[in-house]
């Protein structure tokens, strides 16, 4: 496909005898033993302008080598290659971006008075559009957890607001809300998008007591991560 490379990045830099083309038969320095190298692989866009939807080729990523490690040196010897499979491809259209921005009703602190309990339930609507059409999206979400119980959270989120010992908790789209992760480590299915790319989903917040609450004000905020085809 015209205007797609891919990139190799070596995870390993201190070895730097490796290149992202691949391996010189040959000999580097590296002490006696034995040694791993990984890489990373990511698409690079090479052209100005849009570039063509469409299926992207094989693409041999790296020659594959047998080491033999003698007197300090290591010595290479083809023994393959590894290879980028035909099947990856690039979308016509992703999902626009979207920020939200809801603001909770302001509550008694008392209503916060022992650590667990809630308040300010608000919906925080996600209405995607552009996406691929009738096409099944997940979601994660990640932030910076709050301490509760001197643990971080991992479905609440920390407060840069005055207001002491107050958190905000994100629940699902179910009849019956449950908190979310918020660790970006937990991907859940959104739905499908209709025919022309929509879909809308509403998630609520709700404030947190992380101990007992005081007054102020509570500011917290979350990062969601679409993936779809």
């Amino acid at each position: 496909m015209t205007g797609i490379a891919l990139q190799l990045t070596p995870t390993n830099p201190s070895i730097t005898s490796h290149t992202a083309s691949g391996f010189t038969v040959g000999s580097i320095s590296q002490p006696s033993g034995s040694f791993t190298q990984s890489y990373s692989a990511q698409l690079v866009k090479t052209i100005s302008g849009a570039i063509t939807p469409g299926p992207l080729g094989s693409i041999t990523l790296i020659g594959n080598y047998t080491a033999t490690v003698s007197q300090g040196s290591v010595s290479f010897t083809p023994a393959g290659s590894l290879t980028l499979s035909a099947g990856t491809t690039i979308a016509s259209s992703g999902c626009n971006s979207l920020n939200v921005s809801v603001t909770l009703p302001a509550i008694s602190a008392s209503q916060l008075g022992t650590t667990g309990a809630t308040g300010g339930m608000t919906p925080v609507p996600l209405n995607l559009t552009g996406c691929p059409a009738s096409a099944p999206v997940s979601i994660s979400f990640s932030g910076t957890p709050a301490t509760v119980s001197g643990t971080p959270s991992a479905t609440v989120l920390a407060s840069s607001g005055s207001a002491l010992n107050v958190g905000v908790q994100l629940l699902d789209s179910s009849s019956s809300p449950a908190p979310v992760d918020i660790t970006g480590s937990v991907k859940t299915a959104l739905g499908t998008t209709s025919p022309s790319g929509n879909l809308g989903v509403t998630y609520y917040a709700q404030y947190y007591a992380t101990d007992v609450a005081g007054p102020g004000i509570v500011n917290a905020t979350a990062t969601y991560t679409l993936t779809y085809p």
